[in-house]
């Protein structure tokens, strides 16, 4: 499928590595382990919430960039005002995915256990999360031609898939007027404590590598921030 848009993310790949992906028409512009699922201290629509600095800024869409927040988002349960920022603190894999994407239906098949056994291997030390941004409706038309997801899609995803985390359907405000910052389905961020990008990955590379990429992601920021302690601990 033939690739649009001006702005291409970086790739973080191992030599090694094959992924499969789908590309589209850039628009105009179970377990009771304790670490799974949202921590005590919840916000009004049941996610957590945590204060993010009053001078983050968000930089750009590229490894070593700081994520940009996007705000007043759509999820599956009704919800319309979900934040980036409710989540500083938290490692996050942030994934743009699209409906009619068959990558993107392979990889949301295990991602609830996925996310389960990261947590399970951070042990407390930090909390992940996985937001899905669905950002494509199942028409296969461009978005800005009608074809953005709505709340059926996100409510259908999160049910077929058994999904707890956040399936958003809401195109974030950053990206009106922007190049559009994804180039394949699905792409993966993989987003520091700090909320770094440390990763980038298109199209569905594994579970294993998703899980090692997230876990390596971790460790590179401890060793930076050795006195980090999660704002969700305890």
């Amino acid at each position: 499928m033939k690739r649009f848009g001006t702005l291409f993310l970086f790739v973080a790949l191992t030599a090694s590595l094959t992924t499969t992906g789908c590309t589209r028409g850039a628009p105009d512009a179970n377990d009771d382990d304790e670490n799974h699922g949202p921590p005590a201290t919840t916000a009004d629509n049941g996610w957590p919430i945590s204060n993010l600095p009053d001078d983050y800024s968000g930089t750009g869409y590229s490894i070593g960039d700081y994520v940009p927040i996007f705000e007043d988002q759509h999820d599956q349960h009704g919800n319309e005002d979900l934040s980036l920022g409710q989540f500083y603190g938290s490692m996050m894999l942030i994934s743009f995915g699209a409906v009619w994407c068959a990558p993107c239906n392979l990889a949301a098949e295990t991602s609830q256990e996925l996310i389960n056994a990261i947590n399970d291997r951070l042990d407390g030390q930090a909390t992940a999360w996985e937001i899905e941004l669905l950002l494509d409706d199942a028409s296969f038309g461009a978005a800005s031609d009608g074809g953005w997801a709505e709340l059926v899609d996100a409510e259908n995803w999160a049910t077929d898939y058994a999904i707890e985390y956040p399936v958003l359907h809401s195109r974030p405000a950053w990206m009106e007027g922007q190049a559009w910052p994804v180039n394949a389905f699905p792409t993966l961020w993989f987003v520091d404590p700090s909320f770094e990008i440390r990763a980038i990955i298109e199209g569905h590379p594994g579970d294993a590598t998703i899980l090692r990429t997230m876990l390596g992601g971790f460790d590179e920021f401890m060793a930076e921030n050795p006195e980090w302690t999660s704002p969700f601990a305890g």
